[in-house]
């Protein structure tokens, strides 16, 4: 709590400025000076004359009681009123008068104070016997006149008029309502007594024809406060209490000065209370400093409700929970009342200062509203239940105290603290997150809110108290489910007792809740598995932890991976406010790292709104996988790789780049930008970086056979990346591949799609391999139909359609190849130009078995005749058996369908040459 609060209130003595001394009283008197100058000059022109009697109209908190003790001393220090006369004050409520003899007894008392105070002791001698004497009398009439003689008779031995200076004296003459016009009389003749009385509310005798003091005061009203005013009452209020901050602030951001004055509504009393606020730093806990003010408060606010009739205090507690201005129309439907009786009461609490006419917005229509902003808070503070409605009050307060700019560093300061206290921290949060502008500080508050909630045993089950997840905190649904799941984690890891040296529960849960692969539900799961199974999972958590290394820059890297352990981040459900939400708490480049590894390990499936984020920040990332990644998307949605190429080229000369990196560049260059040399040095650089990693040999052996030519080598490369890693089945599909279309090594090849398939029998791609190297090679038709049709139940694929029909036409069933031969050919789109030497190969086996007019009448009705001319020509011509017709065609096309017919029947080309 901020240690600024105290000495202003105790110093300012809100509620009793009589504990003050003149000095205090003198020096913090700011808010009603005008009046008080006005009271002084009308006093100094009485001084000879028949006194005028004053009576000062104001509302609870306006200064009424201030104004008359400063009076008070005014008079005492006037050169022309400290002569004539002497003020007296009185307590607030003079509860012991029941008669005016009372009251002149009274006055007597408050006379004798101020001798003794002043040490003129001598007037004093015998008064109290006398004052004995006059109330020992039986009759009241006695009593009366014997208590008004002593009361002159020492304004005589004074020399002194006296000013009685009488608070509440509305309650005074309630009391006297028998002997009104007596004291009437009195203070119409009575040259020694004055009267200056103070009321919340004007006497209903001053307006009354057939009442005692009807027009009998000269009424001084007490406004609210004008902005000038209170420019100049919080100027002197910070030169009185030395508050330099204070006084800066006022002159450089008079905003916020406005604003305390719409808050108080004028109200100088809450004008001085707020005056605490102002300089309080972000340090500070406004909210206990705001929840203390309001306590201090709640004797004045509760009394201005409850001397209200009941149907007031209904009106009045709509009125303030909608908060927002509201016609009586609208506040009288809610209240399921007519609008006259509304209207009724808004009149009486309008005349009365409690509500005030606004003009609401865009039209020219009046509504209503509490007067009094920080009384509509107070109201709000003790009515609402959830935590979200129960803070409605400090919402309002925060967006009327504070600026956007100081909002947001007091929410940005919040997220940077450590709660102490779960349920406060989470609803000073969410209050800040309602107030708030910024839509990503707002979520990152409310993530951290709902973090703190779940984080605590005892708070985490009373969640559906706190949160109104079915209604209004319906959107923070998902980031419970998943903060409750890793909260329920962690605590079950750091709970679980494991006999084995290599646990440590901390470093175990910062490997699992920080894990990039698994979901919140998996490593829920896996915080519940048995002993054996963790000290399992663990070396798999560290490798996943070292591969990311490789990718990231460290700093980006561990700031993503407390995103994703602290819950605010779920990679497998990404969405775009839980992203830049974290952001703001864990830095810009977690947005593009994240997404990097969405993107690569396709976790999610990365919609138009993700993709235009990746755009937007990628550059806020210096990580290689974020760069790497955000190439590939970008290939994806028809970005010119040299175009995608220069974000990737960016950080080309950055330090650190891990094997894992390195492998990735290799391959964007290699297959998308067909920079083989550059392809080969990123590899060989990698296979430096980590000579264990096996990928960067693959991708090498892929480089040197499919683009280089130079198979010798690409074969080492394969063969080096089994070597490394067994278990993995792409390099044993590459050297199948280089062994068959090659090197010629036909049994071996099969060999090494044998061995792929061990490694991922569920790949069908490595299926059809070996099932054409069978066909190719003469081997078992059987098995190759077995393991081309098991290729196609595996996933649709254009390639292993085009297998499973070459199969079909080898075993002489073209009626069965045809649907096989037209799903490849309807995907003809997603060809790549490496498929082209099987579309040969195919059309091969049809020429062997005689179903070239089939395989004709196929081209011409999924009109590829046209497109593929040179191939349809040649089939033409090996029907008709007629290859000398190619000299009739042109020499370009010639060219072309000679190749074709060498591809597909080389026999029948060498006979006829």
């Amino acid at each position: 709590m901020s240690d600024r609060l105290d000495p202003p209130l105790h110093g300012l003595a809100i509620y009793n400025p009589r504990l003050l001394s003149k000095e205090e009283l003198v020096q913090t008197f700011v808010a009603r000076e005008a009046e008080l100058e006005r009271i002084v000059d009308a006093l100094r022109r009485e001084v000879d004359a028949q006194p005028q009697h004053h009576l000062i109209v104001g509302g609870r908190g306006m200064g009424k009681t201030t104004l008359l003790n400063r009076l008070r001393y005014a008079i005492e220090d006037d050169e022309i009123l400290g002569e004539y006369g002497l003020g007296l004050s009185f307590p607030e409520e003079q509860y012991n008068v029941g008669s005016l003899a009372d009251f002149w007894l009274n006055c007597v008392d408050a006379l004798a104070d101020e001798l003794e105070a002043t040490g003129r002791l001598e007037l004093l001698e015998g008064l109290d016997e006398e004052i004995a004497g006059i109330q020992a009398l039986a009759r009241e009439d006695m009593r009366r006149e014997r208590g008004l003689a002593l009361l002159c008779q020492l304004a005589d031995r004074l020399g002194r008029r006296l000013v009685l200076l009488v608070d509440n004296v509305d309650l005074v003459l309630d009391r006297l309502q028998d002997e009104q016009w007596t004291l009437r009389e009195v203070l119409s003749e009575e040259r020694r007594i004055q009267l200056v009385g103070a009321t919340s509310a004007p006497l209903e005798s001053y307006y009354r024809h057939d009442m005692a003091f009807y027009d009998f005061f000269r009424v001084h009203h007490l406004e609210g406060l004008t902005v000038e005013e209170t420019f100049t009452v919080l100027r002197k209020l910070a030169q009185a209490t030395g508050n330099a901050e204070v006084a800066t602030l006022i002159d450089e951001e008079p905003g916020r000065v406005k604003t305390v004055r719409v808050m108080a509504g004028g109200n100088p009393r809450t004008v001085v209370l707020l005056f605490s606020l102002l300089a309080q730093s972000t340090e500070g806990d406004v909210r206990a400093d705001i929840e203390r003010l309001l306590d201090l408060c709640t004797p004045l606010y509760k009394h201005r409700i409850d001397v209200l009739p009941t149907q007031a205090q209904r009106v009045l507690d709509a009125l303030a929970m909608r908060w927002a201005p509201v016609t009586a129309a609208e506040l009288a439907e809610g209240m399921h009342l007519k609008v006259n009786v509304v209207s009724a009461q808004l009149d009486r609490l309008v005349k009365d200062g409690t509500v005030e006419k606004v003009t609401l917005p865009d039209t020219k229509r009046l509504g209503f509203q509490v007067a009094e902003r920080f009384f509509n808070i107070w109201c709000l503070m003790r009515a609402s239940r959830r935590v979200r409605r129960r803070l409605v009050w400090l919402v309002e307060f925060l967006r009327l105290m504070f600026g956007p700019e100081e909002l947001s560093r007091r929410a940005r300061d919040h997220l940077g603290r450590v709660g102490s206290e779960p349920v406060r921290y989470a609803e000073m949060g969410l209050a800040l997150a309602d107030a708030v502008g910024d839509d990503s500080l707002r979520h990152a508050l409310e993530s951290r809110s709902v973090r703190e909630l779940c984080i605590d045993v005892e708070t985490r089950r009373r969640l559906s108290e706190l949160l109104d997840l079915g209604g209004e905190d319906a959107r923070l649904t998902s980031r419970v489910e998943r903060m409750q799941l890793l909260a329920e984690a962690r605590e079950r890891v750091m709970s679980t007792v494991v006999e084995d040296p290599s646990w440590n529960a901390e470093r175990f849960w910062d490997l699992l809740g920080g894990s990039l692969s698994f979901s919140s539900r998996g490593k829920h799961l896996v915080a519940n598995a048995s002993v054996r199974q963790l000290l399992a999972v663990l070396p798999i958590l560290e490798r996943e932890r070292d591969d990311w290394r490789e990718l990231f820059v460290d700093a980006e890297l561990e700031s993503l991976r407390g995103a994703v352990r602290n819950g605010d981040v779920e990679l497998r459900e990404p969405s775009e406010a839980d992203l830049r939400g974290a952001a703001v708490v864990y830095g810009a480049a977690v947005v593009p790292c994240a997404l990097g590894i969405i993107a690569n390990g396709r976790l999610a499936e990365i919609g138009p709104v993700e993709s235009g984020l990746f755009d937007e920040t990628v550059r806020q990332s210096r990580s290689p996988l974020t760069r790497l990644a955000w190439f590939d998307h970008a290939i994806s949605r028809g970005i010119p790789s040299a175009d995608a190429w220069k974000i990737v080229d960016e950080i080309r000369g950055d330090q650190g780049w891990g094997a894992r990196a390195l492998n990735m560049l290799g391959n964007l260059l290699k297959n998308h930008l067909g920079r083989y040399e550059e392809a080969e040095a990123a590899y060989r650089e990698a296979i430096e970086r980590n000579p264990k990693y096996a990928a960067p040999w693959n991708g090498l052996g892929n480089l040197l056979k499919n683009h280089l030519g130079r198979y010798e080598e690409a074969e080492a490369a394969y063969r080096e990346a089994i070597e490394r890693d067994p278990s993995v089945a792409p390099p044993w599909n590459g050297l199948g591949i280089l062994l068959q279309e090659h090197l010629g090594r036909y049994e071996e090849a099969e060999a090494a799609y044998r061995e792929a398939i061990v490694r991922a029998p569920r790949e069908g791609t490595y299926r059809a391999n070996l099932a054409q190297a069978l066909v190719l090679n003469g081997g078992s038709l059987e098995e190759a139909h077995a393991l081309a049709r098991s290729a196609t139940e595996m996933g649709e694929d254009p390639y292993r359609a085009l297998v499973f029909a070459l199969v079909l036409v080898a075993e002489h069933r073209w009626a069965d190849a045809e649907p096989w031969a037209r799903a490849f050919i309807g995907a003809l789109d997603q060809f790549s130009k490496g498929l082209w030497p099987n579309v040969l190969r195919f059309f091969s086996e049809v020429v062997t078995h005689r179903f070239i007019p089939q395989a004709r009448r196929l081209l011409a009705e999924t009109n590829l005749s046209a497109r593929w001319e040179p191939l349809d020509l040649a089939l033409a011509l090996l029907e008709r058996d007629e290859l000398s017709g190619l000299g009739r065609l042109a020499p370009e096309m010639r060219e072309a369908v000679t190749l074709v017919i060498s591809k597909i029947a080389p026999d029948a080309l060498d006979a006829s040459s």
